[in-house]
């Protein structure tokens, strides 16, 4: 959801745990009157309850598909993923982006079904982790091949019917798909996921995952941090003090918060702040909700009652048979879905109210 509002570095579009997709909303919605502002939140709320119950492939969702690169010299894509699609000397780059790490051992080329603009299919001669495949990383799968041309772009990608694919906690992913092509010339990355590291007493550490590979403006090192907001549970900002996991040439970043901060909630990425491998800069400003690796949201030192439910949740590491015990800030038992629609509304209201 993209709403400008005059409130400095607040967050503007957020990726809700459990992948609650919010809907475009139309600039001038926030131009509107008083009168009529009350109507379109709660348009938004009800779009995010209709949203929720999108399905997902055994609690697994393929969140984005990035077309970052169209026609490039393949021998780019040999350095940073050891695999060289050699497709007439020039290749596309699209990583795809999941809600859990994914099993590398079982990833093929021949698992992704991208269908173009002109309903042809085809699939990347190139499938990897790399290189974003280090520790607590493993979420985006770069597929280098033949799939674009600006006539014939890609316009959906789907795992294979008979795919082995999995994730690392054991989930089949044969069938899922993504209907929506995020095209990098046009928009640049957006901040997808935010994790909680163990921090041993140090400050706290946000790993934060793009939808495409980011640097700073011409490939450079992340040196000034202020395009990075980190909020707390009362919207209060901070500025990371630190950043980790850089020029690595991959989707993710690691980012310190100040040593007196209290847990934070969410991080916000303002607008021209990062940059793809072609150097085409984030052209809105987008934020995320930061989640602990199992699912939850609770964050380190959180001040709240939890309640133990036992749901499935297919990018849990701690699973038995095909339920997984998880901890909820909730004070009832409800949907895996049901779950992240409460916590997004408490969001809102704190956010749009």
């Amino acid at each position: 959801m993209k709403i400008e509002t005059t409130r400095h570095h607040h967050p503007f579009e957020m990726t809700v745990p459990h992948r609650l997709h919010f809907s475009r909303i139309n600039d001038n919605l926030m131009t509107r009157s008083n009168s009529s502002q009350t109507s379109w939140k709660w348009f938004v709320l009800l779009a995010l309850v209709v949203r929720s119950g999108e399905a997902a492939t055994n609690g697994v969702e393929l969140l984005s598909a990035y077309l970052g690169a169209i026609n490039v010299p393949s021998i780019a894509f040999f350095t940073v993923m050891q695999c060289n699609p050699n497709v007439d000397l020039n290749a596309d780059g699209m990583p795809l982006t999941f809600d859990t790490p994914i099993l590398e051992s079982t990833i093929q080329p021949s698992d992704f079904i991208i269908t173009q603009s002109d309903g042809s299919t085809t699939s990347p001669t190139c499938a990897s982790l790399r290189p974003a495949n280090g520790i607590d990383e493993g979420y985006t799968v770069l597929l280098a091949g033949d799939f674009a041309t600006m006539e014939n772009l890609p316009i959906s990608v789907q795992i294979a019917s008979n795919s082995t694919l999995q994730s690392k906690f054991g989930v089949i992913l044969a069938g899922l798909s993504i209907k929506t092509i995020t095209y990098g010339f046009e928009t640049g990355p957006s901040v997808l996921l935010a994790f909680y590291l163990p921090t041993e007493g140090q400050p706290q550490r946000i790993q934060v995952i793009f939808d495409g590979g980011i640097t700073s403006s011409g490939g450079q090192l992340f040196t000034n941090l202020t395009g990075f907001v980190f909020y707390d549970g009362d919207n209060k900002p901070y500025t990371p003090t630190r950043v980790d996991d850089d020029g690595d040439g991959d989707n993710v970043l690691i980012l310190h918060a100040p040593l007196q901060a209290p847990p934070i909630v969410s991080v916000y990425v303002d607008a021209n702040n990062v940059f793809d491998p072609l150097n085409v800069p984030n052209r809105q400003a987008s934020s995320v909700l930061v989640q602990n690796k199992d699912g939850t949201n609770n964050p380190p030192s959180a001040l709240t009652t939890t309640t133990t439910t036992t749901g499935t949740v297919g990018n849990s590491p701690t699973t038995t048979g095909s339920s997984t015990t998880f901890t909820t800030s909730s004070t009832s038992t409800c949907t895996h879905y049901g779950k992240a629609v409460a916590a997004t509304m408490v969001l809102l209201g704190r956010l749009l109210w």
